[in-house]
């Protein structure tokens, strides 16, 4: 996958890539994106769905998909919004494939009992990686963060494949995932779409996936910070 491929040929020498030759293409000139194509003018602001003292979100991904960045991005934001932020990032194997995670909480008062997000607590699951979105549902693992009663989600169904599907030992379906997070969470708060293969079809690449994740949980209601603020965390 040229968006995430560091080419220092780790991954053919265990047998799970399947490139067996390098091209080098030269441009002449940069290849043409279609961003600055989109039209922002028109969208209205949002209706903030959030009435609470206390906000949890958890954001799950794979190393090299901007995990971290993007919860950087809503720390700064919610700190930009006069709340009291509480994060932790758990790092995974960079670009091969490694769970990545990072919960946020959000509180309007000084809440110290706040400081993991809790079983079936989050408020909101960012999947920018399908397949460990899944695992934030899961009643046997400790992360099980998701609740049907109160969880939105905004996940990417673009298929990941782990190291091991690379190496065919074994394999997961999209669909059935998907059902499986649509079972084990709000159903009018669900939304899901192909984000990597549209960033890669307007902006090149499939890097801008996590921020452009949170401009659609943005523009839900599902991010209980201002559109200045967001800005802020990005800039």
């Amino acid at each position: 996958d040229l968006s995430w491929c560091v080419n220092d040929g780790a991954c053919a020498k265990i047998g799970a890539c399947p490139a067996f030759e390098e091209v080098i293409v030269t441009r002449k000139r940069p290849p043409r994106m279609r961003g600055h194509q989109i039209m922002l003018e028109d969208i209205p602001e949002p209706a903030i769905d959030f009435k609470g003292d206390i906000w949890r979100a958890w954001l799950a991904g794979v190393g090299g998909m901007g995990i971290g960045t993007a919860a950087a991005i809503l720390v700064i934001a919610g700190r930009h919004e006069g709340y009291n932020v509480q994060f932790s990032d758990k790092k995974g194997l960079a670009i091969r494939n490694g769970s990545v995670y990072s919960q946020l909480i959000f509180t309007k008062n000084d809440t110290s009992a706040a400081m993991t997000v809790g079983y079936g607590k989050a408020d909101l699951l960012l999947g920018v990686d399908l397949l460990e979105a899944v695992r934030a549902i899961d009643p046997k693992a400790p992360w099980r963060v998701a609740s049907r009663e109160r969880t939105a989600v905004v996940v990417n169904t673009d298929r990941t494949p782990t190291i091991r599907t690379l190496m065919g030992l074994d394999d997961f379906r999209i669909d059935e995932l998907e059902h499986m997070l649509r079972q084990a969470t709000r159903p009018d708060r669900f939304f899901s779409c192909s984000i990597l293969s549209l960033c890669e079809r307007i902006f090149g690449t499939k890097l801008y996936a996590n921020i452009t994740m949170l401009g659609v949980a943005y523009q839900r209601g599902l991010i209980p910070v201002s559109l200045e603020s967001l800005k802020e965390g990005i800039r």
